[in-house]
């Protein structure tokens, strides 16, 4: 069974991610003939810009749920509209063309 462990909360779980990927791939390998005997995760390593993401989003949502859920919505709103590129097209019709 896969249970999903935060990022954060990793280092108490280390030993059940080693007997998970051992579990996963000790039938390839016995069928080539290989025994995994032992296998060992030492750490996890993931990088600073990445727990620095992870963290904005958790100080994003802990902010959002303060405010609650219309603002929320009215919030996101903006975010896309600002991510919205704005391009100065102007469209004649065909007809206007003469």
């Amino acid at each position: 069974m896969v249970q999903k462990i935060s990022i954060f909360n990793v280092e108490p779980h280390i030993e059940e991610i080693a007997n998970a990927i051992k579990a996963e791939i000790e039938p390839e390998m016995g069928k080539f003939g290989f025994e995994i005997v032992n296998l060992s995760v030492e750490s996890i390593n993931v990088p600073q810009e990445d727990t620095d993401a992870l963290n904005a989003i958790f100080h994003k949502k802990a902010e959002f749920e303060q405010l609650g859920d219309t603002r929320y919505r009215t919030a996101r709103g903006y975010d896309v509209l600002k991510a919205r590129p704005i391009t100065k097209a102007v469209a004649s019709p065909r007809w206007a063309s003469a």
